[in-house]
């Protein structure tokens, strides 16, 4: 991957695209920001261009930089830049020192949704061939469907990392390339310390790259609370910590927008964690735990109702835009991430596990 990315001499911006960007300005804002993004200079659209926070990419996973404060720095506007294109003759007459790449981070991408502006974005970067933008798309399985529902198609396969999960190399090289460029402004991290944190952190990721930012997002303020950060001192297990913590938020951020209750979450993955589960038997598996309900949670049953009118196709999709379950190729169902599958079962728990817990307890 870093040979994609680059390396710790290559200046390379980095932007992320939110895949549910619906602004109707979208496009024309996000070919603005790309320009500025470009020429290296900040947008006159940010607030605080005068003391303008310039990200430069370093290699690994999309989305994990560092950061460098550049002060006192003015912007002027970049007319013309409606397309790639006009981006490119723009930055053509002008006298700038661009930087030599930009990468654009699309997470979630399973919740693009066709003709919004991320999708006109992603269709205007997926054709170009004029600017050295390389697109990371980061979803679930069946974000290859959403793509493709999308109209976005992608002629230039080798600037763009399909969607999935990373292999434990690249999480753990993107642990090293950050550890490594934080030696060199004065963190003391002997080899085998970084092996150590590379390590536990892209394990604990799962190779997600949302949850690799998570954790080294935890990684950094752990090092950074320190008054002379060194890796000896620092406490690795306060930023796994603290990583878990993150994690669970987000999982439950993804439980929320799933709009759907937790027993019937937790019955799907307890299925998909005893065998293959194709499409037609997960809608199944949503009948068969919604009436379970009707019974043991008549409350939650009604709320189910009201949200799909008992549709269970309406509510696996709804899982499926919420990321807590995915469709491969085969239409086979999924779970997205083993920690996400053990966050929800624990959540909810079968009746005889809740009985074990209540006489452990007692």
């Amino acid at each position: 991957m870093s040979g994609l990315l680059g390396d710790a001499e290559t200046p390379t911006a980095v932007v992320e695209l939110r895949s549910n960007q619906t602004r109707p300005d979208g496009f024309a804002f996000f070919m603005q920001q790309a320009a500025h993004f470009l020429a290296g200079e900040p947008s006159p659209n940010d607030p605080d261009a005068e003391t303008h926070a310039e990200t430069q990419f370093r290699g690994g996973a999309g989305a994990v930089a560092s950061a460098v404060r550049k002060t006192g720095r003015t912007s002027g506007v970049l007319s013309n830049h409606d397309t790639c294109k006009d981006i490119a003759a723009s930055l053509g007459r002008r006298s700038f020192h661009p930087c030599k790449r930009l990468v654009v981070f699309v997470d979630e991408v399973q919740a693009l949704i066709p003709g919004c502006g991320a999708a006109e974005v992603l269709t205007e970067l997926h054709k170009q061939r004029s600017l050295p933008i390389m697109t990371i798309c980061a979803g679930l399985s069946n974000s290859e469907a959403a793509l493709d529902d999308a109209g976005v198609s992608r002629p230039v396969s080798h600037l763009t990392l399909r969607p999935g999960c990373l292999s434990a190399d690249e999480a753990q090289q993107s642990v090293r390339s950050a550890l490594g460029e934080l030696r060199g402004l004065g963190l003391e991290a002997r080899p085998d310390a970084v092996d150590a944190w590379a390590d536990r952190i892209a394990a604990a990721s799962d190779g997600w790259p949302k949850h690799l930012q998570t954790y080294m997002r935890a990684m950094f303020k752990t090092l950074a609370a320190l008054d002379r950060p060194s890796l000896d001192r620092a406490d690795l297990g306060q930023a796994i910590e603290a990583g878990h913590k993150a994690r669970v938020a987000y999982y439950n951020a993804r439980l929320k927008a799933g709009r759907t209750p937790p027993p019937i979450i937790a019955e799907l993955h307890r299925a998909m964690a005893q065998g293959e589960v194709a499409h037609w038997d997960a809608l199944n598996v949503i009948h068969s735990a919604a009436e379970k309900m009707r019974a043991s949670a008549p409350g939650a049953a009604n709320t189910w109702d009201r949200q799909f009118g008992g549709d269970v196709q309406a509510c696996f999709a709804r899982l499926l835009h919420a990321g807590l379950v995915s469709l491969d190729a085969d239409d086979v169902c999924r779970s997205p991430i083993q920690s996400l599958s053990a966050h929800v079962v624990a959540r909810s728990p079968e009746p005889d596990e809740r009985r074990v817990e209540s006489g452990a307890k007692g």
